[in-house]
């Protein structure tokens, strides 16, 4: 026979075994955003930070393969240390840093003494040509100076890092662009494949 207090540690046990559920699962959901890097570079610790505001425009140009972009990674740094989170977004535009905007990111609250990758995201995806050149332009709309981790050297072939304006042959931005949901990385009939082996 099912007394009240039997079905009240019946319902105890099922409690907690649901918060265990969700404590196990929540990972996996939150990993649900995992996204497929298309270019990068990502090779390096950054140890050397350049500050958005004191550099703007800053960015880094980038050569995609998708012929989307719907996740962007910087390495953010808390240039003034412990100080009160602040608000960072990017622009993805068009060849140069004051080209046309194609797609804005949501905007990334970041915290004091964050020293570690931001995931920007958009709400929709962001088309591009595969092959063609875009800028990702980051912009600190907050009241902290942040940096970007900045490697010394060129580790990117397919770019160039950006600042006070202009293109420098001398060092690139830790960063990552890349796809939620691949499509196909050129639309290329297979007629059009063979003509380039005639």
């Amino acid at each position: 026979m099912v007394t009240a207090r039997t079905r009240f540690t019946q319902l105890g046990a099922l409690a907690i075994l649901m918060a265990v559920l969700l404590l196990v699962t929540t990972p996996l959901i939150a990993g649900a955003q995992d996204y497929i890097v298309d270019q990068a570079n990502d090779g390096f610790e950054p140890s050397l930070f350049w500050s958005i505001w004191l550099f703007a425009p800053f960015g880094q140009e980038f050569t995609p393969t998708y012929d989307h972009v719907d996740v962007v990674e910087m390495w953010s740094y808390d240039l003034q240390g412990g100080g009160i989170p602040s608000v960072l977004m990017v622009q993805i535009r068009v060849d140069v840093i004051d080209g046309p905007v194609i797609g804005t990111s949501d905007y990334v609250s970041v915290q004091p003494d964050d020293d570690g990758p931001a995931y920007f995201a958009f709400a929709a995806p962001v088309p591009v040509v595969p092959g063609e050149r875009y800028v990702i332009r980051l912009l600190n709309t907050g009241d902290w100076n942040w940096g970007v981790g900045v490697e010394d050297g060129t580790g990117y072939p397919g770019g160039r890092i950006i600042y006070y304006g202009v293109p420098d042959e001398t060092n690139d931005a830790w960063f990552r662009e890349g796809v939620l949901h691949p499509t196909s990385v050129s639309a290329r009939s297979w007629g059009a494949i063979k003509s380039l082996y005639r």
